[in-house]
């Protein structure tokens, strides 16, 4: 079972934001604020607020932060989705709170308070915009550094997380995710107003049935704890250029090259992927070795067919309605 702390006094809505309610999570009077920014019609709520504390002497607190959970009542009305992606921000703020501090290795934005109640899961996080970051945009390819920087972060969580027991409560999220959203196959699938898909996965039960085998057949010798949703959408580059991830809705125990293969492919253009796709992978393999994990080759037959089963994660992008 998680230990996430329950917090019932959390704001649903952008107006429920007050100086109060910042004051008592950042630990330091607010004296006023401004909502700069807000994004309210995406699968997560996000508002970006400008802070003026009370006292003017020096403080490490924020003056810009992003509150990142549910603020639109509507999405959350969305039928069959409210449990869906109240779970998915409970998630990540389990993540923050109980595995990213037990990796100071790896690359995250400072989160300053990850809270959670029966109705919202809520983080107040650093502006990245105002630091300077950018983000990465999921048409536009990276290059071949920018994905081996990428996948050597990744390598950090699974490196550290290789094979543990320590997270019984972290349940495979992505998976009861992808199962639940097939739900909808004919109005998001097949809908008329989705993008064409291969003929050969055009029928649901021919392919919810491949994606729960491929589920149930992860080699358990890679067993980790894993982003689950790797895509250049959910990454920032800080100011000297170098990657990390975002949006931690979906981390869960998996197999390491779920996410490895969802970040390469989706990350590269196809003839950077032909040429450099198994140096990549090399470059991964030696960096989990580095972190301690026993060495790994990309010629190895169990590491190569766990990679390109992997591929299946792909599955995500064809499954998930507009509206989320």
């Amino acid at each position: 079972m998680s230990k996430v702390s329950i917090n019932q006094d959390l704001p649903l809505r952008p107006e429920d934001i007050s100086s109060e309610w910042l004051s008592s999570v950042l630990g330091c009077i607010v004296e006023s604020f401004t909502m700069t920014f807000t994004t309210l019609n995406a699968t997560t709520g996000k508002v970006f607020v400008t802070i003026s504390y009370k006292h003017t002497v020096e403080t490490d607190r924020p003056t810009h932060v992003c509150l990142k959970g549910s603020f639109n009542p509507s999405m959350m009305a969305l039928e069959g989705y409210r449990e869906l992606l109240l779970a998915m921000y409970t998630r990540e703020v389990e993540f923050f709170n109980q595995i990213a501090p037990r990796i100071p290795a790896i690359k995250l934005p400072k989160v300053w308070r990850a809270l959670a109640s029966t109705h919202q899961g809520l983080l107040v996080m650093d502006d990245l915009y105002q630091m300077g970051y950018t983000f990465g945009e999921p048409a536009i390819p990276w290059a071949v550094d920018k994905v081996v920087a990428g996948v050597e972060q990744l390598a950090v969580l699974h490196a550290a997380t290789w094979n543990t027991t320590e997270y019984p409560w972290l349940t495979p999220s992505y998976e009861e995710v992808m199962i639940g959203l097939a739900d909808q196959w004919e109005n998001v699938v097949l809908g008329a107003d989705r993008p064409p898909i291969p003929d050969m996965i055009q029928n649901k039960d021919r392919t919810v049935a491949a994606m729960r085998k491929h589920f149930a057949t992860k080699n358990s010798k890679f067993l980790c704890v894993v982003h689950g949703d790797p895509h250049l959408g959910n990454t920032f580059l800080d100011r000297e250029g170098q990657p990390g991830f975002l949006d931690w809705q979906t981390a869960h125990i998996g197999s390491a090259f779920h996410d490895v293969a969802y970040f390469v492919i989706g990350s590269l253009s196809i003839d950077d992927r032909q040429e450099h796709e198994i140096a990549i992978l090399e470059r991964y393999l030696a960096q989990l070795a580095r972190l301690g994990c026993s060495r790994l080759s990309a010629q190895e037959e169990d590491v190569l067919t766990e990679y390109k089963k992997s591929m299946m994660a792909g599955m995500g992008w064809v499954l998930t309605p507009f509206a989320i």
